[in-house]
């Protein structure tokens, strides 16, 4: 379907592009009663026009917004990366317009929230949807869009140096919990079965990255009788809920349990036991994500590389369980 412009909401209006530009910006240097501002209103709701601000921005001059399409802050390693993206946009002369969404059905609203604004540029943090972003707009995406230009955490090497820590401490099993990416998934068992791991899927539940849900899930996994000898978790949250269940199902970490987390956000060195877990700073994340959108957003991938911090929630394999996967 083609999409709507100013000309054909100024056609059926019977009335110029212009006047239907001046409603749309609250332009009060042209007069029209409310009755017409009533009517283009009603027009555009009813055919779904969204202005394209990249071409409002291209002939008006650099608005110095940039938008950020993002996961909900509430995540905290999603939070430290917003609150570094602010500082250095800022160091740039640069404001943000953001979006969040908590859940998929309300990630529509907020691209279109967002791009509402006029901006000079834009970070995506989801890699669908990419069909809703203005073709002149310059954008970042924080995953992995095929043919557009691209940032993302080097998933391969965190596989490599977690499963490779465990394979040396005598792991031979191991699940991922809390993954939602099948695509993720599928290279955690990769990884772990070229380290002669043996991918388990019963202790590899899907949940969010929040931490009641994780720990629910892993109350439920522990409550099947199931002993995890080594878990990867989606996230530094979902580690600390896997360990708080552990402690509530009479399991000890590390001891009876190996767990790592992700991210390696400031309470990870803190936690009691202190986490193992592998990350990026987020001065380093946000710094690869500007510097691209700033050099035009050329199609590509850049990976970043994480580091491990090994930490007090692992220990020897002390099993020789034969559980099945």
């Amino acid at each position: 379907m083609a999409r709507v412009t100013i000309r054909d909401i100024a056609a059926a209006a019977q009335v110029s592009p212009s006047l239907v530009s001046a409603v749309l910006n609250r332009n009060t240097a042209i007069r029209y009663s409310k009755e017409r501002e009533k009517q283009i209103l009603e027009l555009v709701k009813k055919t779904g026009y969204r202005p394209n601000r990249a071409a409002q921005v291209l002939g008006k001059g650099r608005s110095r917004q940039i938008g950020v399409l993002s996961y909900s802050p509430a995540d905290p390693s999603v939070a430290r990366l917003i609150g570094e993206l602010e500082k250095q946009l800022s160091r740039r002369g640069y404001s943000a317009i953001y979006g969040f969404w908590s859940d998929f059905g309300s990630i529509r609203g907020a691209f279109d929230s967002v791009l509402a604004h006029p901006l000079d540029g834009l970070i995506c943090m989801h890699n669908e949807l990419a069909e809703l972003i203005p073709s002149g707009l310059p954008t970042v995406f924080y995953s992995d869009v095929p043919g557009r230009c691209c940032v993302m955490l080097n998933y391969g090497r965190y596989f490599d140096l977690v499963l490779s820590y465990l394979a040396g401490l005598g792991h031979r099993k191991a699940g991922f919990f809390g993954w939602q990416s099948r695509e993720l998934y599928d290279l955690f068992r990769e990884k772990a079965v070229r380290l002669n791991i043996t991918p388990v899927k019963k202790w590899s539940p899907k949940s969010s990255g929040f931490f009641e849900d994780a720990r629910t899930a892993a109350l439920e996994l522990f409550s099947k009788g199931e002993r995890p000898e080594a878990l990867l978790c989606r996230n530094d949250v979902v580690a600390f809920a896997v360990i708080n269940a552990a402690e509530a199902s009479g399991i000890r970490v590390p001891e009876d349990l190996s767990v790592t987390g992700f991210d390696d956000i400031p309470p990870a060195a803190y936690f009691i036991p202190p986490l193992t877990t592998c990350g990026a700073p987020a001065e380093r994340i946000a710094s690869s994500l500007l510097d691209r959108l700033f050099d035009g957003a050329r199609p590509g991938l850049l990976e970043i590389d994480m580091d491990l911090k090994t930490r007090a929630t692992c220990a020897p394999n002390r099993k020789k369980s034969a559980v099945s996967c």
